[in-house]
């Protein structure tokens, strides 16, 4: 009978020692000793695709050339760009013990990775995340892009105080990256004493807006604000000049994409809208250096998405090579990024992992992007 006790005893405590601790990442090192895991997730098919395959890229070319690429396992997964499947991507990264993750590359799916990576205290950095509602989430977030609530601000101000129009309309993309920005830039512009004749959401695959078209039209506003991205602004920008309305179109960092300019040609002609400094023509010998290595290998020009996943990459690499392995030891080396001279741009991460960059003021002209002046 006492052997069976003694037995059952030891069993129970193998129970024990073996059950997870509170979700948090345990024995990240104990399959691979020496090998630090990064995980990735990207929007490498769907509508977000666009901008998914380039982060890819960016993020390939910086793995490949890595001096300690030999100590690094790389694991991919696609999002799709939609919620559920960031949230099983996350899951089986966290079942994988990575130690770091490179992703929520939007904020619908930055929204559902948070709290997993909160759970198991796993840093992330986003290439692309920029609502609001994550500037004070967690100390184990930073982005690389900065929150829409500087992208609202600066066309708010810009809209009624340089461009002197008070009359203006708001669609806006249906997601909490839509809402937020959309938030900001009417509370600015009702300070500012303008006024907001128009305010209505799309939704994601929506092809025909030609119905908010006429109402922003007869609404009388002056300028239109659109935060959203490639697959619906293509076909908003389009359908504005069938109605060949006279309106000032405004819009975010989305806008500042070759496709989209090589896609509505004329149509996007005159548009202004905020951007993260950046400029790949830069003679500065660190973006220099990553275009012609990204054209070469890739045979096509790099974009800001390919830029900054680029830079997310280098700056776990920096952490790396500075002794860090545990996510705990990488989040904090990564809390100590200061005036770090990336690809896109030279940046910091505050107290909050939010990127401290400035900002350009772009428009369309004679079918090239070029900095706005007023």
């Amino acid at each position: 009978m006492k052997k069976r006790i003694v037995v059952f005893a030891v069993i129970v405590l193998l129970a024990l020692v073996g059950c997870d601790s509170g979700g948090k990442n345990q024995d990240y090192n104990s399959e691979e000793k020496d090998i630090v895991k990064i995980g990735a997730i990207l929007p490498l098919t769907g509508d977000a695709a666009i901008y998914g395959q380039a982060m890819k890229k960016g993020l390939q070319l910086a793995f490949e050339e890595s001096i300690i690429k030999n100590s690094i396992k790389l694991l991919l997964e696609d999002d799709m760009g939609k919620s559920l499947q960031a949230t099983n991507a996350g899951q089986l990264l966290v079942s994988k013990h990575v130690n770091v993750i490179i992703g929520g590359a939007q904020s619908k799916t930055a929204d559902v990775l948070i709290p997993i990576i909160i759970k198991n205290e796993i840093p992330m950095i986003s290439p692309g995340a920029s609502a609001i509602d994550f500037d004070k989430i967690s100390p184990f977030f930073f982005r690389l892009w900065p929150s829409d609530s500087y992208d609202g601000k600066i066309m708010a101000d810009l809209v009624v105080k340089k461009l002197s129009i008070r009359d203006i309309a708001v669609f806006y993309t249906n997601s909490k990256y839509g809402e937020g920005i959309k938030k900001v830039f009417e509370n600015i512009v009702k300070g500012n004493n303008g006024n907001i004749l128009f305010s209505e959401p799309f939704s994601e695959g929506v092809k025909d807006f030609r119905t908010q078209i006429l109402k922003i039209k007869q609404s009388g506003a002056k300028a239109v604000f659109i935060p959203g991205y490639f697959a619906e602004v293509s076909l908003i920008l389009k359908q504005i000049k069938e109605f060949n309305i006279d309106i000032k179109i405004l819009g975010t960092s989305s806008f500042h994409d070759d496709k989209l300019l090589d896609y509505l040609g004329e149509s996007m002609e005159g548009v202004v809208f905020s951007f993260p400094e950046f400029d790949i023509e830069s003679e500065n010998n660190v973006v220099k250096e990553f275009s012609i290595k990204y054209t070469t290998r890739f045979n096509m020009k790099p974009d800001l998405w390919a830029a900054l996943t680029y830079d997310c990459f280098k700056v776990i690499e920096k952490a790396l090579i500075n002794g860090a392995r545990s996510p705990k030891e990488i989040q904090k080396e990564l809390l100590m990024i200061k005036d770090y001279l990336g690809v896109g741009g030279t940046f910091s991460f505050d107290e909050d992992g939010n990127v401290v960059k400035s900002f350009s003021i772009l428009t369309v002209k004679n079918g090239h992007f070029v900095k706005y002046y007023k």
